[in-house]
């Protein structure tokens, strides 16, 4: 994977290994039947694209979608660059509608800010 998101600031962190398992995966192993999932949180810090890969069967499952509340990032000045649009495109490519999970109102990508939550039902 790409450098941390607080890369930059070796003071304040440790690095430590973590087991990692794609979600498709987890769900497999877990004899998890997705459609008694009420809502899948995801707050990874800038990794969104790398936890929706690990998706792929779930989020192309036909019927009702799963309820995402995502955190995505956005900052096209970092050398690797985090941006919430491509998340937000990506998800509407499944067939979700994303909403700010503030107002529930349509969510606009040109308004990005650093930070935003987002509700994709």
């Amino acid at each position: 994977m790409s450098p941390g998101f607080l890369d930059h600031a070796s003071d304040v962190t440790e690095p430590m290994d973590v087991e990692v398992i794609r979600f498709d995966d987890y769900v497999d192993r877990n004899a998890i039947d997705p459609d008694r999932v009420g809502l899948i949180k995801i707050d990874v810090e800038g990794y969104e694209s790398a936890v929706f890969d690990g998706m792929e069967r779930l989020l192309n499952k036909p019927g009702r979608k799963v309820p995402i509340l995502c955190e995505i990032l956005t900052d096209l000045q970092r050398p690797h660059q985090l941006d919430g649009r491509r998340v937000v495109r990506r998800l509407e490519g499944y067939g979700y509608r994303c909403l700010d999970a503030a107002s529930l109102k349509p969510f606009s990508s040109s308004a990005l800010r650093f930070e935003e939550n987002i509700l994709c039902i």
